[in-house]
């Protein structure tokens, strides 16, 4: 996992930026592998969702996965310079009750190993992790430098279940 995947709470916003939300201090945190195979004390700045436990495991017994929105990161796991994914997707939505009226908040991300964009209620921001990781200030979405990777991101906000998109 990479040295920053447990941010400290930051005060972007009054409500605050951890979890209940797709902000890197509420989604990133570390993942902790041990097991036969695997290297001693070696780390990967992959890109893993919680959701590829079950195709890991899986792989790991030569069964089945059951799920369709899991990859397996047994690759990662025996060498971690190969990366199984490109992006990952998050999301929270609901309702909260704010000064007596009730607001509908959808909140989705899409994430990879340096880019992250999040939507909220369709308000896009476009993050570079490695310079950003605690989401403080936007990139400009019209810099034609970050137009295709723009487009990746957004077709994973708009199709998460379409695994191809995030490999």
């Amino acid at each position: 996992t990479q040295a920053n995947v447990s941010i400290t709470p930051c005060n972007r916003n009054p409500d605050g930026c951890t979890k209940g939300t797709t902000f890197q201090g509420g989604i990133n945190t570390p993942l902790f592998v041990a097991g036969p195979r695997i290297p001693a004390g070696t780390t990967s700045s992959a890109v893993v969702s919680s959701t590829d436990i079950m195709a890991t495991v899986a792989q790991i017994l030569d069964v089945a996965s059951p799920g369709d929105d899991s990859v397996s990161y047994w690759p990662t796991l025996l060498d971690p310079a190969i990366h199984v994914r490109r992006y990952v997707f998050s999301e929270t939505f609901g309702s909260v009750r704010r000064g007596g009226e009730t607001i509908h908040n959808e909140d989705r991300a899409a994430i990879g190993e340096r880019y992250k964009l999040r939507s909220i209620n369709g308000q896009e921001t476009l993050f570079d992790l490695g310079l950003d990781p605690r989401e403080r200030s936007g990139l400009d979405k019209n810099n034609p430098a970050l137009q295709a990777v723009l487009a990746e991101l957004r077709a994973v906000i708009a199709n998460p279940l379409d695994r191809q998109l995030q490999l």
